[in-house]
Protein backbone atom coordinates (compact mmCIF):
# COMPACT_ATOMS: atom_id res chain seq x y z
CA UNK A 1 0.00 0.00 0.00
CA UNK A 2 2.85 2.35 0.87
CA UNK A 3 4.50 1.87 -2.52
CA UNK A 4 1.18 2.41 -4.28
CA UNK A 5 0.78 5.81 -2.56
CA UNK A 6 4.14 6.90 -3.99
CA UNK A 7 3.17 6.17 -7.59
CA UNK A 8 -0.64 6.17 -7.80
CA UNK A 9 -3.45 8.52 -6.73
CA UNK A 10 -4.51 8.08 -3.11
CA UNK A 11 -7.94 6.53 -3.88
CA UNK A 12 -6.27 3.79 -6.00
CA UNK A 13 -3.75 3.14 -3.25
CA UNK A 14 -6.51 2.74 -0.67
CA UNK A 15 -8.37 0.36 -2.98
CA UNK A 16 -5.20 -1.72 -3.51
CA UNK A 17 -4.65 -1.84 0.26
CA UNK A 18 -8.20 -3.05 0.89
CA UNK A 19 -7.92 -5.77 -1.79
CA UNK A 20 -4.54 -6.94 -0.45
CA UNK A 21 -5.89 -7.04 3.11
CA UNK A 22 -8.97 -9.00 2.03
CA UNK A 23 -6.81 -11.50 0.14
CA UNK A 24 -4.56 -11.92 3.17
CA UNK A 25 -7.56 -12.46 5.46
CA UNK A 26 -9.11 -15.11 3.18
CA UNK A 27 -5.78 -16.93 2.85
CA UNK A 28 -4.98 -16.89 6.55
CA UNK A 29 -8.52 -17.95 7.55
CA UNK A 30 -8.38 -20.95 5.25
CA UNK A 31 -5.18 -22.16 6.94
CA UNK A 32 -6.90 -22.43 10.33
CA UNK A 33 -9.28 -25.29 9.51
CA UNK A 34 -8.52 -28.33 11.65
CA UNK A 35 -10.11 -31.70 12.31
CA UNK A 36 -9.09 -33.87 15.26
CA UNK A 37 -10.71 -36.98 16.65
CA UNK A 38 -11.92 -37.10 20.24
CA UNK A 39 -11.26 -40.35 22.07
CA UNK A 40 -13.77 -40.92 24.89
CA UNK A 41 -12.52 -42.51 28.10
CA UNK A 42 -15.60 -43.94 29.82
CA UNK A 43 -13.75 -44.64 33.09
CA UNK A 44 -12.65 -41.03 33.52
CA UNK A 45 -15.59 -39.43 31.66
CA UNK A 46 -13.17 -37.36 29.60
CA UNK A 47 -12.12 -36.79 26.00
CA UNK A 48 -8.62 -36.81 24.56
CA UNK A 49 -7.67 -35.20 21.24
CA UNK A 50 -5.98 -37.56 18.80
CA UNK A 51 -5.22 -37.23 15.09
CA UNK A 52 -8.27 -37.80 12.88
CA UNK A 53 -8.29 -41.35 11.47
CA UNK A 54 -7.74 -41.94 7.75
CA UNK A 55 -10.89 -44.08 7.61
CA UNK A 56 -13.89 -44.79 9.78
CA UNK A 57 -12.88 -47.75 11.92
CA UNK A 58 -15.26 -47.45 14.88
CA UNK A 59 -19.03 -47.58 15.24
CA UNK A 60 -18.96 -43.97 16.52
CA UNK A 61 -16.32 -41.49 15.39
CA UNK A 62 -16.11 -38.13 17.17
CA UNK A 63 -14.50 -35.35 15.15
CA UNK A 64 -13.87 -31.86 16.48
CA UNK A 65 -13.94 -29.36 13.63
CA UNK A 66 -12.35 -25.92 14.08
CA UNK A 67 -12.19 -22.85 11.86
CA UNK A 68 -14.12 -20.87 9.28
CA UNK A 69 -15.70 -23.31 6.84
CA UNK A 70 -15.96 -21.26 3.67
CA UNK A 71 -14.74 -21.94 0.14
CA UNK A 72 -11.04 -21.26 0.81
CA UNK A 73 -10.82 -23.69 3.77
CA UNK A 74 -12.88 -26.55 2.34
CA UNK A 75 -10.04 -28.32 0.46
CA UNK A 76 -8.06 -28.52 3.72
CA UNK A 77 -11.14 -29.76 5.60
CA UNK A 78 -11.83 -32.39 2.95
CA UNK A 79 -8.26 -33.72 3.23
CA UNK A 80 -8.63 -34.16 6.99
CA UNK A 81 -11.98 -36.00 7.02
CA UNK A 82 -11.92 -39.80 7.33
CA UNK A 83 -12.67 -41.77 4.19
CA UNK A 84 -16.02 -43.55 4.27
CA UNK A 85 -15.57 -47.20 3.33
CA UNK A 86 -17.65 -49.07 5.87
CA UNK A 87 -19.70 -52.15 5.29
CA UNK A 88 -21.28 -51.80 8.74
CA UNK A 89 -23.37 -48.91 10.11
CA UNK A 90 -21.29 -46.12 11.60
CA UNK A 91 -22.02 -42.71 13.05
CA UNK A 92 -19.76 -39.70 12.59
CA UNK A 93 -20.28 -36.82 15.02
CA UNK A 94 -18.97 -33.41 14.02
CA UNK A 95 -18.39 -31.29 17.12
CA UNK A 96 -18.63 -27.76 15.74
CA UNK A 97 -18.27 -25.66 18.86
CA UNK A 98 -15.28 -23.83 17.37
CA UNK A 99 -16.76 -23.20 13.93
CA UNK A 100 -17.57 -19.52 13.57
CA UNK A 101 -18.67 -19.40 9.94
CA UNK A 102 -20.18 -21.99 7.63
CA UNK A 103 -20.44 -20.97 4.00
CA UNK A 104 -22.38 -22.63 1.20
CA UNK A 105 -19.33 -24.65 0.14
CA UNK A 106 -18.95 -25.97 3.69
CA UNK A 107 -22.63 -26.87 3.87
CA UNK A 108 -22.34 -28.65 0.52
CA UNK A 109 -19.33 -30.64 1.78
CA UNK A 110 -21.27 -31.69 4.90
CA UNK A 111 -24.30 -32.56 2.81
CA UNK A 112 -22.19 -34.75 0.51
CA UNK A 113 -20.43 -36.38 3.49
CA UNK A 114 -23.81 -37.10 5.14
CA UNK A 115 -25.15 -38.55 1.88
CA UNK A 116 -22.06 -40.77 1.48
CA UNK A 117 -22.48 -42.00 5.07
CA UNK A 118 -26.17 -42.72 4.44
CA UNK A 119 -25.29 -44.65 1.27
CA UNK A 120 -22.97 -46.81 3.39
CA UNK A 121 -25.58 -47.38 6.11
CA UNK A 122 -24.22 -44.66 8.38
CA UNK A 123 -25.25 -41.31 9.77
CA UNK A 124 -23.81 -37.83 10.37
CA UNK A 125 -24.67 -35.91 13.55
CA UNK A 126 -23.71 -32.31 14.30
CA UNK A 127 -23.25 -31.08 17.86
CA UNK A 128 -22.06 -27.93 19.56
CA UNK A 129 -23.56 -25.89 16.74
CA UNK A 130 -24.16 -22.21 17.42
CA UNK A 131 -27.43 -20.51 16.50
CA UNK A 132 -25.94 -18.59 13.55
CA UNK A 133 -24.78 -21.81 11.87
CA UNK A 134 -28.10 -23.54 12.58
CA UNK A 135 -29.80 -20.68 10.73
CA UNK A 136 -27.39 -21.06 7.80
CA UNK A 137 -28.18 -24.77 7.63
CA UNK A 138 -31.93 -24.14 7.68
CA UNK A 139 -31.88 -21.82 4.67
CA UNK A 140 -29.60 -24.02 2.55
CA UNK A 141 -31.06 -25.32 -0.74
CA UNK A 142 -30.19 -29.02 -0.30
CA UNK A 143 -32.76 -29.22 2.47
CA UNK A 144 -33.44 -32.95 2.04
CA UNK A 145 -30.08 -34.09 3.42
CA UNK A 146 -29.68 -31.20 5.84
CA UNK A 147 -33.21 -31.74 7.19
CA UNK A 148 -32.31 -35.35 8.03
CA UNK A 149 -29.29 -34.35 10.10
CA UNK A 150 -29.55 -34.54 13.85
CA UNK A 151 -28.29 -31.23 15.20
CA UNK A 152 -27.52 -30.62 18.85
CA UNK A 153 -27.07 -26.90 19.57
CA UNK A 154 -24.20 -25.71 21.72
CA UNK A 155 -24.93 -25.54 25.43
CA UNK A 156 -23.48 -23.54 28.28
CA UNK A 157 -22.11 -26.76 29.76
CA UNK A 158 -19.11 -27.92 27.76
CA UNK A 159 -19.55 -31.33 26.09
CA UNK A 160 -23.26 -31.48 27.02
CA UNK A 161 -24.40 -31.47 23.38
CA UNK A 162 -21.63 -33.96 22.52
CA UNK A 163 -22.81 -36.28 25.28
CA UNK A 164 -26.40 -36.10 23.99
CA UNK A 165 -25.17 -36.78 20.44
CA UNK A 166 -23.17 -39.78 21.70
CA UNK A 167 -26.22 -41.24 23.45
CA UNK A 168 -28.34 -40.71 20.32
CA UNK A 169 -25.64 -42.46 18.27
CA UNK A 170 -25.66 -45.47 20.58
CA UNK A 171 -29.46 -45.66 20.40
CA UNK A 172 -29.43 -45.40 16.59
CA UNK A 173 -26.73 -48.07 16.26
CA UNK A 174 -28.76 -50.39 18.54
CA UNK A 175 -31.70 -50.10 16.12
CA UNK A 176 -29.46 -50.88 13.13
CA UNK A 177 -28.18 -54.19 14.52
CA UNK A 178 -31.58 -55.58 15.49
Amino acid sequence: TFLATLFLPLEYSIFIGVVLHLGHYVRSSSDHVQVVALDYNKDQHSYREIPAPKGINRPITLLSVTGNLFYAGIPLLKQQLPIIDNSQPAVVIFRMRNVWYLGTTGIRLMSNYARELQNNGGKLILCGVNSHIIEQLRIYDDAEVIRDLEIYPSEDTIFDSLHRAWLASEEWLATQTD
